[in-house]
């Protein structure tokens, strides 16, 4: 999904901030059936960390391999939960503010309070 590209940092730095504001273009043009599938997704993806932490170790390991510029943002990464990730990057977004606002009114109804407290919470990064 998109979302996960933009997770990877796939393409570099620029190409995820397309991502992003893509992801919060198309957000700004759903349904609120379709916000709250986005919603959804969004939410889920911490579900999928366990599986993909021996991917990020190897990304971490290539980076510092070949001295990449992006190693620091991997290991940095490394530490972050995938869902705050990318809320934070779409706190940085063009319209990721109304984004930010119109998953935590959807998520405000959620029996999980750690989705509002992900939102609630980004100022502290």
């Amino acid at each position: 999904s998109e979302q996960e590209r933009c997770l990877n940092r796939d393409g570099g730095s620029l190409a995820t901030a397309r991502r992003v504001n893509a992801l919060t273009t198309l957000f700004a043009g759903l349904s609120p059936q379709g916000q709250s599938v986005f919603a959804d997704v969004v939410a889920g993806l911490d579900n999928d960390a366990p599986k993909s932490t021996a991917e990020r170790y190897a990304k971490i390991e290539e980076a510092e391999y070949f001295g990449r510029s992006s190693s620091k943002l991997a290991i940095l990464d490394a530490f972050e939960r995938p869902r705050r990730r990318l809320l934070l990057m779409f706190r940085e977004a063009q319209g990721g503010d109304a984004v930010i606002a119109g998953l935590k009114e959807i998520w405000s109804d959620a029996a999980d309070s750690e989705l509002s407290n992900d939102i609630d919470t980004l100022d502290d990064a």
